[in-house]
């Protein structure tokens, strides 16, 4: 859908003087309605074509200017209409002027906005009425413009403030990342990189390049969320997005100062990433605690605990080809020795039961493998209760599986870091070595290596 590009300002009372007003080293053609000025300049440097422009009048401002600014727009081949607002003398008059203008915005459109002769009030009314009307109506804000103006000067500049309600959507964007874990808006921003950053960074010679790490961080922030929201454990592993914090560091000083505290603050919760490493995951576990992404955080969690068992047992705990039969070896029976169930009553899984049995000797040479099994069958019951939607006998609050889901990550992570990693497994027993004494009268060097496979296996 294409969107309109809408033109709105007001128009006071006072007496206007006629002046060259001037833009990005360009000037417009003398006159004394900054409006026109600004609909010159602007959409001759930036090659923007205006669709509308609406000028919110009160009845006095009306009677003196209306006619003359009108007279003015006919050089650019406009027709301003005018919205007739009322003289706020108190809150409840400022409220009927800010639902004025809200309902005189079309939706889907794109707004350049004049505050030259704004009310003294307009700035704060702006500062909420555009986010609102953002969200109400999809609009997007794509320049906020001040004529400066002193009666001594020849030529006054038109001054772009449209950075300051960037910024105001790079802070709320970055609140709802920091918050909620939610990095889709931060995304969204990112074209503010090409289209509104640079332009602010007109006289910093690395412009370029940090508004492509700008944008660059935008984007592995809102991959990092979608891998976040689905569960995507080996991307989380891979850690595609583990250089955020890195990169946030190659932004220039000069970049603008007022985004430092925000690249700050994001820079701290991507700091722990690295790439290619497992940690990666319990990194996510916490991250989801922390932001209330229970279900998130209790997928991970119990895949974390297969992983790491899997790793410490020297097994590869990717899922794939039959590594995935071995995952579910290890959670099955880690749930199942966490019930409190025998050995001897385990269903095998395996067709080859010997490389079975042999897993199942070193999960339970394991340190605290007793005490890890617990918890991970805890950590299953609660991954049920929230996959079949509360479908279950004892159905928990949130709150309750919040805590309790804090409670097995604690537990958890204690347990799992007294298991020696596999690098260091002199801890764990080795297993006994075995071998076979051959009193048949078939010579071991006549076996077919079918038969000299099944004996390895088997002893």
């Amino acid at each position: 859908m294409i969107k309109k590009t809408i033109f709105i300002s007001t128009l006071g009372t006072g007496n206007y003087d006629s002046t060259t007003y001037t833009y990005q080293n360009q000037s417009a053609q003398p006159t004394k309605f900054v409006q026109k000025a600004i609909l010159e300049l602007v959409s001759k440097v930036n090659n923007v074509k205006i669709d509308e422009v609406l000028i919110f009048t009160t009845s006095k401002a009306k009677e003196k200017h209306y006619t003359a600014l009108v007279q003015e727009f006919e050089s650019l081949n406009i027709s301003p209409e005018p919205v007739d607002i009322i003289e706020a003398q108190n809150t409840a008059e400022i409220w009927n002027i800010f639902t004025t203008i809200y309902q005189n915005i079309p939706e889907n459109s794109q707004l350049i906005i004049d505050i030259t002769h704004a009310f003294r009030y307009m700035p704060m009314l702006l500062v909420i009425l555009l986010p609102y009307s953002k969200m109400l109506k999809n609009i997007e804000v794509i320049g906020i413009y001040y004529g400066e103006f002193e009666k001594s000067r020849e030529n006054n500049p038109i001054i772009d403030i449209t950075s300051f309600h960037t910024l105001q959507e790079w802070t709320l964007a970055t609140y709802d990342f920091i918050k909620n874990g939610n990095a889709k808006y931060l995304a969204s921003l990112a074209h503010l990189a090409q289209t509104q950053i640079k332009p602010m960074l007109a006289e910093t010679k690395d412009k370029d390049a940090n508004a492509s790490i700008t944008r660059s961080i935008a984007k592995k922030l809102k991959e990092f969320t979608e891998y976040i929201e689905v569960c995507r454990s080996k991307k989380l592993i891979e850690g595609n997005f583990a250089d955020v914090a890195h990169q946030i560091e190659s932004i220039s000083q000069d970049f603008i100062p007022a985004f430092t505290p925000l690249f700050d603050e994001i820079k701290g919760v991507m700091s722990n990433y690295k790439k290619n490493t497992l940690e990666n995951q319990l990194h996510a576990v916490e991250y989801c605690i922390h932001k209330g992404k229970i279900q998130q955080a209790a997928t991970f969690l119990h895949e974390y605990v297969t992983s790491f068992v899997a790793k410490s047992i020297g097994e590869n705990y990717e899922d794939k080809d039959i590594r995935k039969d071995i995952r579910e070896v290890i959670s099955g029976y880690l749930s199942f020795t966490g019930q409190g169930k025998e050995r001897q009553k385990w269903s095998y899984k395996l067709k080859d039961k010997p490389k079975e049995d042999e897993l199942l000797d070193k999960i339970d040479r394991i340190p605290n493998s007793k005490e890890i099994a617990k918890v991970s069958s805890s950590l299953s019951n609660l991954r049920n209760d929230l996959n079949h939607a509360g479908y279950t006998k004892t159905p928990s609050s949130y709150d309750k599986m919040l805590k309790n889901l804090t409670s097995y990550y604690s537990k958890i992570t204690q347990k799992l870091a007294e298991i020696p990693t596999i690098e260091s497994t002199s801890e764990i027993k080795p297993v006994q070595e075995r071998f076979l004494l051959n009193f048949t009268n078939h010579k071991f060097e006549g076996w077919t290596d079918k038969q000299k496979e099944a004996a390895i296996r088997q002893f």
